[in-house]
């Protein structure tokens, strides 16, 4: 009786179970979508750091069920990111490129170009070979080794796989970047592109001569200028994400403005160095770090100007996501391999508070001694700790005290509060109490290293320079003075809270050697013009 009961049951109601059963699928698919490619810990790695002595020699798609094994091809590497990997559509295969890399010298023939795209006629030029691949299309182009132009032909050594909006550029030396968007299968459009780094066999020599020498200066720490004057621009709370502009009622918040904003005035100052405080990227509105850590970058990147990168909160969403520490090592190993940057992974046996933290000494006309130094510290978790001061001591100890010394590091020392009056110059609007754990007495430390400024970001409306100063009991003659310097929010996609329309700005060093002195100002993205300027320091 209960055995008819049940059949009935399910003969009547058979359609709508299946209804039911295939809603669970989609939804489930839905949820491994985002899970498999959405909330990975790990970021896995293209080859950032290229080998010159290899070459790619083909480049395929390979189709791979989502929730399985993928066997590869002997001889064939994988390039990491699928194509599909930020796709919203139901999805149970991924496409992946596939590359086919050989020694140079062992080549019969090799890649000069690699286009997807959906338009069935050639890209121009001639020699392209199409392969077809579902709704996609290949166009390859290939020399060979034994062709009188191989010399000049520029050669493709690796391929990076990008993702993000049209204000998305990759600057970075040799790289071809490929704007685009593919068509995956359900009709979903992906804004996917492709960067190549090509170089023929008559760049060789002198691609790797550049790469070496760049490489000795970084690792000895030096700048080597014979300019008369040496402008250094700080950046800070720039706030890049995976977004072309965000809109509300109001207003839309722009990338794009602020990638003006800093190549404009890395023209208009004509600027030699530059010192990113921290907040590079909004993490959580995040999808491909590096896709837009090369957007953030490419002004500085596409003019070739030396800089250096110390971490804020943002920049790992430091308090917010267990593996916070797991994805800083994964942006500074990035940001360590990119052209003219002087980051780079610290060893195993550092124990100096945070990762970013490095001292750059500013030599001019071939001299031993320094006319200068840049130090950069990492102030994780809203700190300043006793390492990073020892550290201090330890560089300085056998420094001459005539030398211009900055410091830079992201959140504001406890003295980045004043009490009574005190002199400052620009604006001071946040005045909220810091949450920090540094000690009072550091600054001491620091101004008895020598340095006469420190400057630092997070604090999106102020701007200012604060005079630290203390006072002879009896004379009140001024000692142990230095400036507390903020650069204010340069990025248009962070947020002020105060004044919802604050004007983005950055602030520039000078040092000009003949007259011995430090001097300092901002530039305004509303107005772009320089303003606010003072004297940070006059040597004797």
């Amino acid at each position: 009786m209960m055995k008819r009961a049940i059949q009935r049951y399910f003969r009547f109601r058979k359609p709508f179970f299946v209804v039911i059963v295939l809603i669970s699928v989609v939804f489930s698919l839905q949820f491994f979508n985002s899970l498999v490619h959405h909330s990975l810990p790990l970021e896995i790695f293209d080859n950032d750091n290229v080998d010159t002595n290899k070459v790619i020699v083909d480049i395929k798609i390979q189709k791979c069920f989502r929730f399985g094994s993928c066997n590869k091809s002997p001889g064939w590497d994988r390039v990491s990111k699928p194509l599909n990997m930020f796709s919203k559509s139901i999805m149970i295969y991924d496409y992946h490129l596939v590359v086919k890399r050989e020694q140079i010298n062992q080549a019969n023939r090799i890649m000069t170009d690699f286009q997807l795209i959906t338009n069935p006629a050639a890209p121009k030029g001639d020699g392209w070979v199409q392969e077809s691949y579902e709704n996609l299309i290949s166009w390859k182009q290939y020399t060979n080794t034994n062709s009188p132009t191989f010399e000049s032909a520029q050669l493709i050594r690796e391929v990076n796989i990008l993702f993000g909006d049209k204000d998305l550029h990759d600057s970075r030396t040799q790289w071809d970047f490929q704007y685009q968007e593919l068509p995956m299968p359900f009709n979903s459009l992906l804004p996917v592109h492709l960067s190549l780094f090509k170089l023929s066999r008559s760049e060789e020599q002198e691609y790797i001569q550049n790469f070496t020498n760049f490489n000795v200066l970084k690792r000895e720490g030096n700048i080597i200028t014979e300019k008369p004057n040496f402008r250094i621009m700080q950046v800070s709370d720039l706030h890049f994400s995976s977004d072309y502009e965000v809109c509300d009622d109001r207003a839309c918040k722009s990338d794009t403005k602020t990638l003006k904003f800093i190549e404009d005035s890395l023209e208009s100052d004509d600027i030699d160095f530059v010192v990113i405080t921290g907040d590079l990227i909004d993490q959580f509105k995040v999808k491909d770090f590096k896709s837009v850590i090369l957007k953030g970058l490419a002004p500085i990147l596409r003019k070739k100007i030396p800089f250096i990168f110390t971490f804020g909160e943002s920049d790992s969403n430091e308090f917010n996501n267990k593996n916070a520490n797991i994805i800083k090592f994964q942006i500074l190993q990035f940001i360590s391999t990119l052209p003219n940057c002087y980051n780079y992974v610290p060893n195993q046996e550092n124990h100096v508070h945070g990762l970013t933290n490095y001292n750059l000494k500013l030599i001019r006309n071939q001299n031993s001694v320094p006319s200068a130094i840049f130090t950069v510290l990492d102030s994780e978790s809203h700190k300043i700790d006793a390492s990073q001061i020892n550290s201090l001591y330890r560089l300085n100890k056998d420094l001459p005290q005539n030398i211009f010394k900055l410091l830079f590091f992201h959140y504001p020392l406890p003295n980045f509060r004043p009490t009574g009056k005190f002199k400052l110059i620009g604006s001071y609007n946040e005045k909220h109490q810091l949450n920090t754990k540094t000690s009072h007495s550091y600054r001491d430390d620091i101004v008895n290293c020598g340095y006469n400024v420190i400057s630092v970001g997070h604090e999106h409306e102020n701007d200012a320079c604060v005079l630290s100063e203390k006072h002879h009991p009896e004379t009140k003659e001024s000692l142990n003075e230095a400036w507390l310097c903020y650069s204010g929010i340069t990025g248009d996609s962070g947020v002020t809270k105060l004044n919802e329309d604050f004007d983005r700005k950055l602030r520039v060093f000078e040092i000009i050697f003949d007259n011995k002195r430090l001097i300092s100002w901002k530039r305004s993205s509303n107005k772009r013009i320089g303003f606010d300027y003072q004297i940070i320091h006059q040597l004797i």
